[in-house]
């Protein structure tokens, strides 16, 4: 568990040292507890959760199509019931089975992507604003500036180069 000396990250909610200013896990600037042994931000708050990208809600709204249509196409194609004296074989079910199976398979797959893209989502958010605050942190007025051109590497080769 947590010794007297360790605090849990707010963001990724590993262990550090009470003693640390980032988390040497996610980078991230991190407070003392307070008094009510809660965390305060020490230069701003936590990042907001970042909003469901539109590709992602798309993908949600076509699986939940895809699983319907599988559902209506299965209900559509599936056999009556027989005459009194006949009795359906398994492959009268098989069309109305397919249907339904692909409709939920292709749903399932729908949403697998809209999650992995608003994971990718946080991912791209989350790494934007490691790389504002460490660029926060890092910034020095008295940094040269880089040359706007540099002058282009020589090529000739001497003798001396070859041995």
């Amino acid at each position: 568990m947590n010794s007297p000396r360790n605090i849990k990250c707010p963001y990724c909610r590993k262990d550090v040292a009470s003693t640390a200013e980032t988390c040497p896990h996610c980078h991230m600037r991190i407070a003392q507890f307070t008094s009510s042994r809660r965390f305060r931000p020490s230069n701003h708050a936590p990042p907001a959760s970042p909003p469901v990208p539109g590709l992602a809600i798309i993908f949600r709204f076509l699986a939940v199509l895809e699983i319907i249509g599988g559902l209506v196409l299965c209900s559509e194609l599936w056999p009556g019931e027989p005459r009194p004296e006949y009795q359906w074989k398994t492959e009268a079910y098989i069309p109305a089975l397919t249907w339904l199976m692909a409709g939920l398979i292709s749903g399932c797959l729908f949403l697998a992507i809209a999650k992995a893209l608003i994971y990718l989502s946080q991912i791209s958010n989350s790494l934007a604003h490691a790389v504002r605050d460490y660029n926060s942190r890092h910034e020095s007025p008295a940094a040269s500036p880089l040359p706007e051109e540099l002058p282009p590497p020589s090529l000739q080769l001497t003798p001396e180069d070859l041995k």
